[in-house]
């Protein structure tokens, strides 16, 4: 059985079953989602949870991106090792304190069925706990990690450091 062949049978059934549209526009297929089905809002949570979650953080995030230097999840998600009931652990640093990250995470958690937790610190405090050696930093940047805002480039500039090579998977 090849790629095209389960493709095409999961958007034949899909389409069948109502949860797709499909329409034509001369040699092109296009697909959509069919939102006034029943079972739409499990299907987008179910999407959400799995392969959704990082582009859902990163939407609930964009708000405050001209106020954030970094965002990036760490800990299991970012290892792909998570369970069903792991928490995603997220890393901020800018201008934002933790209640400007809670009040844009407030309605996250429930559409993922994961708590969120965030880790908010300022460009001044995490260069600060980074040159003191703090042991939680630097296990976190050894660490696995998929960035929702910035990229490993910054990571480096705000924290003031050279990093070691490691996985930076931004499109998970």
């Amino acid at each position: 059985m090849t790629v095209g062949f389960l493709r095409d049978w999961l958007l034949d059934t899909l389409s069948r079953l109502g949860l797709i549209y499909r329409s034509t526009v001369g040699k092109q297929v296009f697909y959509r989602v069919n939102r006034n089905h029943p079972v739409f809002p499990e299907l987008r949570v179910l999407v959400a949870k799995t392969v959704g979650a990082i582009q859902v953080l990163r939407s609930a995030l964009a708000p405050l991106a001209n106020r954030i230097s970094l965002a990036f999840i760490y800990g299991s998600m970012a290892r792909r090792e998570e369970k069903a009931e792991s928490d995603i652990d997220l890393m901020i640093v800018g201008k934002v304190t933790p209640e400007d990250v809670l009040a844009r995470l407030g309605d996250v958690e429930p559409l993922l069925g994961r708590a969120v937790n965030p880790t908010v610190y300022s460009e001044a405090e995490f260069k600060t706990k980074l040159a003191s050696g703090n042991h939680f930093l630097n296990s976190v940047l050894r660490g696995e990690k998929v960035f929702l805002i910035g990229e490993k480039d910054e990571l480096g500039k705000v924290g003031g450091i050279r990093l070691a090579e490691s996985r930076t998977d931004q499109s998970r």
